[in-house]
């Protein structure tokens, strides 16, 4: 139950900071009515709801019978997915888009189970280049092309 609420508490502090982070784009003369702010702000609220929907759970689900604790290792996937997630995050601005994406796919197939093979890494790659051509190229979307990158390219 505490687990439960100090997940709450820090999607709600979460969503606080993506809301703030968020409300600094700045406005484009090509915007939409939803703006660049909205997608940002639309997934703030979410994330807020649902802590606050885990927040309010957690103190009801205190007055039935107290249930073991988990341990530890049940959540070890989640905080592994959560580490790959972090480390996407530190590799996008040296590796770039497309490389970053390969990554985080072939490191979340390991993750689920799969072993390292050439068609592990074939998919991987064409994951980062259909996802790269259908943001970059279809939907106009500016991706960072990567620190490495930028004298080759």
């Amino acid at each position: 139950m505490r687990g439960d609420r100090a997940c709450a508490l820090a999607a709600i502090g979460l969503a606080s900071v993506y809301a703030w982070l968020g409300g600094a784009i700045q406005e484009s003369l090509l915007s939409d009515a939803v703006g660049a702010q909205g997608v940002p702000r639309a997934l703030a609220a979410a994330l807020a709801l649902l802590g606050a929907l885990l927040l309010l759970r957690s103190f009801r689900s205190r007055a039935s019978a107290p249930t073991a604790p988990e341990p530890w290792r049940a959540h070890g996937r989640a905080l592994a997915m959560l580490g790959i997630a972090a480390g996407y995050l530190l590799l996008l601005p040296l590796l770039g888009y497309a490389a970053a994406i390969s990554a985080l796919v072939a490191a979340a197939a390991s993750l689920g189970g799969a072993r390292p093979s050439a068609g592990l890494a074939a998919v991987s790659v064409a994951a980062g280049a259909v996802l790269w051509l259908s943001f970059a190229k279809a939907f106009g979307v500016a991706l960072p092309v990567g620190a490495l990158w930028r004298h080759v390219l």
